[in-house]
């Protein structure tokens, strides 16, 4: 199956025309953008450097031990929020951001959560999902998860959990996806029996479809 990526330095154009307001001149002067239309809040954008750090490629290269080199070099999670923003957590807790951050420097790909009949969630359930993202404001972010996580890739391992939402006071970008989903929906984001989820998992997830997002003409 060939994935949908939008790659910045691959830059054809086949979506419709995008209209936005207030574009950053660096982003205006290529001319493109995501064609947004497609999208609805509560989807699930994973983004991965174009020139990674020493440490994305060292969690990359964890990533490959247990996913195809696909799902592995995503490096983030975050939710579609509508209107050019999204809603992620970073070191500095629970954020919403713009969509410009990530357009000249991050590979991206777009997925949707399905219902349980393999059909997608209606925007009334993405915008709960949106909703619980942005209630979730208190919430900082788990450094230490982050070296479990590529400890359980480098070792393989397999702590056996629920598919549920686990609360915590903090949160990794790809376990706040899965528990604001769960919280809506009752279903995971991934079929996983390990935690914390890695981005991988969600980019492998059979519980979500990619969404054909492309290169439209910023307008």
């Amino acid at each position: 199956m060939t994935r949908v990526v939008l790659d910045p330095e691959d830059r054809r154009r086949s979506g419709a025309d995008v209209q936005l307001d207030r574009v950053p001149r660096a982003i205006r002067d290529t001319g493109c953008y995501p064609d947004l239309s497609l999208l609805q809040p509560g989807d699930l954008l994973l983004v991965s450097p174009t020139a990674p750090s020493a440490t994305a490629k060292l969690i990359i290269w964890a990533q490959r031990q247990v996913h195809t080199a696909h799902d592995a070099s995503w490096m983030h999670a975050a939710l579609y929020l509508g209107d050019n923003a999204i809603v992620e957590i970073d070191g500095g807790g629970v954020n919403v951001s713009p969509l410009f951050k990530y357009v000249l420097t991050h590979r991206m790909v777009f997925r949707r959560v399905l219902r349980e009949d393999g059909s997608d969630i209606d925007a009334i359930t993405g915008y709960r999902i949106a909703l619980a993202a942005l209630k979730e404001f208190k919430r900082s972010y788990a450094h230490a998860n982050i070296v479990v996580t590529a400890w359980d890739c480098m070792t393989i391992g397999r702590r056996a959990a629920p598919l549920r939402a686990v609360r915590s006071k903090g949160s990794i970008c790809s376990d706040f996806f899965n528990e604001v989903v769960f919280a809506t929906t009752n279903r995971p984001a991934a079929p996983v029996a390990r935690l914390p989820l890695q981005p991988a998992d969600l980019s492998a997830s059979t519980l979500m479809r990619d969404l054909p997002v492309r290169w439209g003409a910023l307008v």
